[in-house]
């Protein structure tokens, strides 16, 4: 949950004093799932993604608020990390499912198309940190 309400905060880097800000945040998966921000420099303007847990910063500005949805976001990041990339958008159409909306049909070459988009829409946006109840998994 850490990493979604880091989104919308100011940094610097301790090493440069550089600032930016972080604007979004995902879980890249691949043979490890790993917590990727994307920040923007102040003096570049220049978009970066990173593994902002690498990093020497100091927020220099408040975490975002948490929010009635933030829970939600969570959860959908922890099966896309406890499922795997591979076997995600079969995971959404069944929670589609269960949630008594009709998934999109996979398409053709058997992809899925729509269905992780859809699942984000109605999560309010990305789906992003892997927080767990008993502590944090990713972040």
């Amino acid at each position: 949950a850490f990493c979604h309400r880091l989104v919308g905060a100011t940094f610097r880097d301790r090493k440069s004093g550089e600032r930016g800000k972080i604007e979004a945040f995902e879980v890249l998966n691949g043979e490890l799932a790993l917590p990727i921000h994307t920040v923007v420099r102040e003096s570049s303007g220049e978009s970066q993604r990173v593994l902002l847990a690498l990093c020497d910063y100091a927020l220099v500005s408040p975490l975002a608020p948490s929010t009635p949805i933030l829970p939600f976001l969570v959860a959908l990041d922890r099966l896309r990390v406890l499922g795997g990339a591979a076997a995600y958008p079969a995971l959404l159409r069944e929670l589609l499912r269960e949630l008594g909306t009709e998934p999109p049909t996979p398409t053709a070459g058997g992809g899925s198309e729509g269905a992780e988009e859809a699942a984000a829409a109605s999560a309010g946006g990305s789906a992003a940190a892997a927080a767990g109840e008993g502590g944090e998994l990713l972040a």
